[in-house]
């Protein structure tokens, strides 16, 4: 498979209202209220670094996907700071984020109501 056949799904900004998404190679704009779930939980950087990511389940163009983004990652700041504004709820996980880190297991942050 070339780079040219493989598209990430990817949160590009965010803001109070509404999340700005890449889906395959498509630009959109989704609402707070298509977020199914988040979860936080550790991913392996590189062989000796882990970090911290955000696994969150959307529901776009009527399909679930899926959107991880990762604490080296240039949204990681305003997704972190915009998230319990959005979702009321969800914790600000900049006190926990070292326990998150340390997590055996994925650890659920939110889940919606659908």
């Amino acid at each position: 498979m070339s780079d040219a056949d493989f598209s990430r799904n990817v949160i590009t900004a965010v803001s109070a209202e509404a999340l700005a998404l890449r889906v395959e190679s498509h630009d959109l704009s989704v609402s707070w209220r298509s977020v199914r779930a988040v979860d936080a939980t550790r991913a392996r950087w590189d062989e000796e670094t882990w970090i911290l990511a955000l696994v969150v389940e959307l529901h776009v163009e009527g399909e679930e996907r899926v959107f991880i983004a990762g604490d080296v990652e240039p949204i990681w700041t305003s997704l972190v700071e915009t998230l319990p504004v959005a979702l009321p709820g969800i914790p600000d996980i900049t006190p926990i984020r070292d326990a998150l880190l340390h997590a055996d297991a994925p650890v659920p942050l939110y889940r919606s109501g659908f």
